[in-house]
């Protein structure tokens, strides 16, 4: 576990959690608040954080803080790349969230 692994990982979960990339963010928050939430605190398991890790820095990293309108992936292979990658994440956290806990938005699109 990222976090103590005493504690009860659920309790450190928001009742609904939402994956939604956003520049200059963790890309987990607490859907109901708002909040944005770092995913090493979340009590998930090392493997899935780090996996959200990986995803966010591909997506860090076309971000251009001069244009910010100009942050695009590198071609459309990689933004389905990118998007494909997002949508394994959220299939592995529902595996560990009870059902409706998670809100999943990726690249402006939900899904």
């Amino acid at each position: 576990m990222s976090a103590d692994p005493s504690a009860d990982p659920s309790a450190m979960l928001p009742r609904r959690l939402r994956l939604a990339p956003e520049w200059e963010c963790w890309p987990t928050w607490d859907h109901e608040t708002g909040d944005n939430l770092d995913p090493e605190c979340l009590g998930l398991p090392d493997g899935i954080v780090a996996r959200i890790n990986d995803w966010d820095a591909v997506f860090q990293a076309i971000y251009d803080r001069d244009d910010p309108l100009a942050s695009r992936f590198p071609s459309s292979d990689a933004e389905a790349a990118y998007i494909a990658d997002g949508r394994a994440i959220a299939a592995a956290l529902a595996g560990l969230l009870p059902p409706g806990a998670l809100v999943v938005e990726i690249a402006g699109r939900d899904t």
